[in-house]
Order: structure tokens, then sequence, then C-alpha cells
């Protein structure tokens, strides 16, 4: 079964962070693996769009009842029509995580993440709730760290590694 990657961020992100994740979406499908996440704008966008160039797959969960709302780079999308309640959905079916800027509704993707125990990885220097959150545990549990990752290639390069086990 294929690896499935799951990128959360910003509706609306920095051009620094769009070229971030459209790389992200790159190597996602550079190592056969599949992107999922909420098929909308912004960072969501952009890595579909570089998964996409690389002939890679991917799955869109997006918040509303109407397949039409989803980007044009999406792949498969299941349009959900519960809201924000599919980013429940999104990491459930992720190995794991990778935040790319990112606001509120990225953080409660973090911490749904972060309760399920995914491996989760915060690309740093795209801003938002990934550079607030990076090298961290989430509460006084500490359930998983929330990695960094200063390139798209070491984000995912790291999420395998934790995925097979071999990670730290």
């Amino acid at each position: 079964m294929k690896k499935v990657i799951f990128v959360a961020g910003s509706h609306k992100a920095s051009e620094h962070s769009l070229k971030l994740a459209e790389e992200v979406g790159k190597e996602i499908a550079e190592n056969d693996c599949i992107l999922i996440c909420g098929g909308q704008t912004g960072v969501m966008e952009a890595a579909c769009k570089g998964n996409s160039e690389s002939n890679g797959t991917s799955v869109c969960v997006i918040p509303s009842e109407n397949k039409k709302d989803a980007n044009k780079y999406c792949s498969i999308v299941i349009p959900s029509g519960i809201g924000f309640g599919r980013n429940f959905i999104l990491v459930n079916s992720a190995d794991a995580v990778i935040l790319i800027e990112g606001q509120a509704g990225t953080m409660i993707e973090a911490l749904a993440s972060y309760l399920q125990k995914k491996s989760i990885i915060a690309l740093t220097g795209s801003g938002g709730v990934s550079d607030k959150i990076k090298d961290t545990f989430l509460d006084d549990y500490n359930l998983t760290k929330i990695l960094s990752a200063e390139t798209p290639k070491e984000a995912v390069e790291l999420a395998l590694k934790k995925i097979s086990g071999k990670g730290f």
C-alpha cells in the first residue's frame, strides 16, 4: 500500500510558502506517495499543482458538497459536506503530516494529528503555525514531538523515515 502524506497549510499563503508547498507536492509524487489535503486554495492548491506536474496522485477532501469547489489540480475529489469535520478524515487517512505556514485551521489539523500520534513535520521559515509549533510538544502529555525541516525534500524524507520506523 502506498504511503499517504497530508499537507496542511494556509488558504491565503505567502508566495514563499506557495513555492515550498509546490516543492513538497513534487517530492511526495517523486517518492511514490499519495498526497492528501483539503483541496482548496493556497498551500493546498500549490501542493496539488507540484504533485500533478510530477504525475502524482492527490486526494482532496473538501469541506463542501460540491466537487467544483476543489482546486483544478486535485486527482480525486471527495466532497465531504461536513466543513471542518473533514479535518479528521484527512488526519485519519494520513501516515504523516507536513505543515506549511498555517493559521487556525492548520492548528486544528495539527492538534488532531497530535492526538492520533501522527508524525508531524513543520516546514520552518514558512511562517504561521508551522514556525510557532516546530520542535515542540503541543501539551504536557508529550504524545509526539512536532519535528522541523528546513526544505521540502527534508520534510518528505523525514516523514518517510518516521512512517517506516527508521526515524528518531
